[in-house]
């Protein structure tokens, strides 16, 4: 089968490529996907720069890609809620995956049927960012009638997260640029900050939630505009301690990672709020709850460009240009004209 690989740890322009590789093998439990189409994250282009490479294992040459949409070839022996011919979408086991392809073998936990509603470049773009927002919410329990800081809302994950706020009943804030604010207003958002023209610090306050997409001092100052009570959580950064003992990782790793967050949990004390740090883990029940969304009318994709797999090269570096509104989408099986 056609794949997009990494040889090794380098640049996108120098180490990535298209090969023929292997068909992926069947297990028991998994759904051998047809892929239509995959959507580019940040996440694809960080492995292959080699910057997850203390925590994450690889073999080169390795397939690249987590979000899938396609048609269900075959499916394994223990397999009962899917048959073949059926459309799917997945974002698919993060110790596995290999989407840039066409085809995938994922486990069944983590399909789900693809909203009829949508085409499956449309599909593909949702399963990573939406399940990121779903469950950042959730950590936060966010509420009908509350107030939640989405930041970057033009950005692969603000697009989503701005739309699941508003149907969860939030209000919903973000920071975005000019070019950029009346995208985030038909998305749902009621309060814009420029973030080339204003401090968002200084004119939000008193909001329940940060969803923090950036890091660093925007994640410092974000702090500041949450009222008592109220919960901070990040998708960038090293996980908390009570995650790594969750983990029961060895016994001096949560030393570490409290030693490492412990700016955030100053700043948390200050001022009197919560923080956490997700690390999103791929859930087919989940993804049910949010085709529910979609073909209800409340959430939809915001595609930027798509590519066809043989330029996935370009695909990752207009994702690494920081410039795409919405998400990025490679389409392996080209959609019936």
């Amino acid at each position: 089968m056609k794949a997009i690989v990494v040889t090794r740890y380098g640049k996108t322009e120098e180490v990535v490529e298209l090969r023929d590789m292997p068909a992926p093998v069947v297990g028991p439990r998994d759904v051998l996907i047809e892929v239509h189409a995959a959507s580019v994250n940040p996440i694809d282009f960080k492995m292959q720069q080699g910057e997850l490479k203390a925590v994450r294992k690889l073999q080169f040459p390795y397939i690249m890609g987590f979000d899938v949409s396609g048609v269900v070839k075959a499916v394994g022996s223990e397999v009962y809620g899917f048959q073949p011919g059926e459309a799917v979408y997945s974002r698919v086991d993060g110790e596995r995956f290999g989407t840039f392809a066409e085809l995938v073998a994922v486990d069944e936990q983590f399909v789900a049927h693809k909203p009829a509603r949508l085409s499956h470049a449309e599909a593909a773009s949702l399963p990573l960012v939406a399940l990121t927002s779903w469950q950042a919410f959730g950590r936060a329990s966010l509420k009908a009638g509350q107030r939640v800081l989405v930041h970057a809302g033009a950005g692969g994950i603000g697009t989503i997260a701005i739309q699941i706020a508003r149907a969860l009943g939030a209000k919903v804030a973000t920071t975005t640029s000019a070019r950029n604010v009346e995208l985030v207003r038909s998305l749902g958002a009621d309060t814009v900050v420029d973030y080339q023209q204003q401090q968002f610090d200084t004119v939000l306050s008193n909001y329940d939630m940060v969803l923090e997409t950036l890091g660093g001092d925007n994640q410092r100052r974000s702090f500041s505009v949450l009222k008592p009570g109220g919960m901070l959580v990040s998708i960038l950064g090293v996980p908390t301690a009570a995650w790594a003992r969750k983990q029961k990782l060895p016994f001096f790793m949560p030393w570490l990672f409290g030693w490492l967050n412990r700016g955030n949990d100053k700043l948390a004390r200050q001022h009197k709020v919560q923080w956490d740090m997700l690390l999103m883990q791929p859930d087919g029940q989940q993804l049910r709850g949010i085709s529910d969304l979609v073909e209800a009318g409340l959430v939809a994709p915001v595609i930027d460009r798509v590519f066809p797999l043989a330029q996935a090269k370009q695909a990752l570096l207009h994702s690494q240009s920081g410039r795409a509104r919405g998400k990025i989408v490679i389409e392996v099986k080209p959609a019936a004209a």
